[in-house]
């Protein structure tokens, strides 16, 4: 069950392998920063055993600790590092199990690496698709152990179907991601035989620039050692292949989890093929014009080349510290928010059920039930509006649903905020609507001086363009201190001879500090502009 005990997580995936030791751990440890140390542990720490099985295939400590650095600089792995904003994902436990694998299969412990097979099978259903495509190529390449791999390959084959279609379906009814492949065959044996039987819709999903391009920069990290073991890069390819055949472009990219599995089977290949002779096209390709060098030689060009271009692709495509797509330049493009949590926590009932974001999922998860987006269980929706990039839509249904209202906004600079809806009836007086000092400057118009000194006042004139026949003034009011009692503006507006008066049409109870309000004027036909502007406060009664 989840923490709050609504809906079971198996429901969704099947992952007894990681939550049978991190349900107690979680129970011990109630720290939002336990997600993060674990996803730490398990990227990072995954250096010190791809060390441990390069030099299980004899690689000297020097290029040992190379092959490390090829770990810590993939930037598959350092994107990871972020996992949608959530602190850390699942599969990223796949990684040291891998390589604790191949470490125990080079040191000659089959019994303890077949171990970790059937555990790794258990962190989560998708691992097992990975090792039925690594069984066999591993049938292709080493035809006299094919008994061996035909084995595991059934063993991963079983499993998988029967955790995705008795398992899983007993939690929540049903297998919800076979549903993402609809579009190739009603069920699994039409899926898998749709590259036949409908060759326009796989082929056309599949064969598209981007997925190529994708492809292209997994590989590039690492090509020039895996290409001596090509017959086994389609095992590293085969979820990834999956994963594009879903059809939504946004999951094809080097930021989510989908790649983990291929990522985590390429690094290993990477150190074992520096160990491996090499074939005799892969040594014509790789050194082409040059006199083929000793095997010592030729295992440190490769892995020089190898470093060099893992290198280049951190620099281009990793969200690390430094590069062209640094961290710093990511979370310079979306705001903290860290100090609106105690407000927004106080706009929620705890244990409510919630919808949203992934950061909004963070800050919350622990003390309310997270549950996905239209659920009818959700009685609050909170996300930020960084997120409607992906999301416009469902913006747009929420501020049009009759069901859910507004009932707190946080205005961090002009487009961006965050947003808070709850299911009901809109509170009294509208939602509550905060913003900065620094992003109220940097709205439109010009700032007045307010004749009450607990309120700051921006003019926005919207004066009738081509085609429109009204023009409008608007006034952003924004609350510098709590201020009691009562406040009505009178404002004076002037256009050549003629004058209005107007009383701004809200009373400025106090409240909190930030608060905006917006309060927009229609202008008398015929006024192209206002020549004076006079705000004064109507005297208390």
């Amino acid at each position: 069950m989840d923490v709050h005990g609504g809906e079971n997580f198996f429901g969704d995936h099947f992952m007894p392998g990681f939550f049978l030791w991190f349900t107690p751990l979680l129970g011990v440890v109630r720290s939002p920063f336990l997600l993060p140390v674990i996803g730490a542990l398990c990227l990072w720490g995954s250096a010190g055993l791809i060390y441990l099985l390069a030099r299980r295939c004899r690689l000297s400590p020097a290029e040992s600790f190379c092959c490390g650095l090829v770990l810590l600089f993939n930037p598959v792995v350092n994107n990871l590092n972020l996992s949608g904003m959530y602190g850390t994902h699942v599969i990223s436990f796949f990684i040291p199990l891998l390589l604790l694998f191949y470490c125990l299969r080079r040191s000659g412990h089959p019994r303890w690496a077949f171990a970790v097979f059937l555990f790794s099978l258990t962190v989560k259903e998708s691992v097992a698709v990975f090792w039925v495509g690594w069984s066999f190529c591993m049938m292709l390449e080493r035809r006299q152990e094919w008994r061996n791999y035909a084995l595991t390959g059934g063993i991963a084959l079983g499993y998988f179907l029967l955790v995705t279609q008795w398992i899983i379906p007993g939690f929540s009814g049903g297998y919800r991601y076979e549903h993402q492949y609809a579009a190739l065959g009603g069920n699994l044996l039409e899926m898998a035989l749709s590259p036949l039987l409908r060759p326009a819709v796989f082929w056309g999903t599949l064969i598209q620039e981007k997925n190529l391009f994708l492809v292209l920069f997994l590989l590039l990290p690492i090509s020039f050692a895996v290409f001596r073991r090509w017959r086994l890069i389609p095992a590293a390819l085969l979820l990834v292949v999956l994963n594009m055949l879903r059809g939504n472009p946004e999951m094809v990219n080097f930021l989510l989890h989908h790649n983990t599995e291929c990522v985590a089977f390429l690094l290993a290949l990477c150190v074992t093929s520096l160990a491996e002779p090499g074939t005799v096209i892969s040594d014509r390709i790789f050194f082409a014009g040059i006199r083929l060098p000793n095997a010592c030689r030729k295992r440190r060009a490769l892995l020089g080349g190898v470093l060099v271009s893992t290198l280049m692709s951190y620099w281009f495509f990793a969200q690390g510290v430094t590069g062209a797509a640094n961290l710093r330049s990511l979370l310079g493009r979306n705001p903290d928010c860290s100090e609106f949590f105690p407000e927004i926590r106080s706009q929620i009932r705890p244990g409510a059920c919630f919808s949203g974001d992934n950061w909004s999922a963070t800050m919350l998860m622990l003390r309310n039930r997270f549950v996905p987006w239209g659920s009818p269980l959700a009685d609050y929706y909170l996300y930020g509006s960084w997120y409607l990039r992906y999301g416009k839509e469902q913006h747009r249904k929420m501020l049009q649903n009759p069901e859910y209202s507004l009932v707190w906004m946080r205005i961090v600079r002009p487009g961006v905020g965050v947003w808070l809806f709850r299911r009901g009836p809109a509170p009294e007086g509208g939602p509550q609507v905060m913003i900065t000092k620094e992003a109220f400057a940097k709205f439109p118009g010009y700032e007045v001086k307010s004749p009450d000194p607990a309120f700051q006042i921006r003019v926005h004139p919207r004066f009738a363009e081509p085609g429109q026949k009204e023009a409008k003034i608007v006034f952003l009011i924004r609350r510098t201190a709590t201020a009691a009692g009562r406040s009505v503006f009178l404002i004076t507006l002037s256009h050549q001879q003629e004058t209005r008066h107007f009383r701004l049409p809200r009373t400025w109870r106090g409240g909190s500090t930030g608060e905006l309000f917006e309060v927009t004027l229609r202008l008398p036909d015929g006024w192209d502009n206002v020549t004076g502007l006079k705000i004064a406060v109507e005297p208390a009664h």
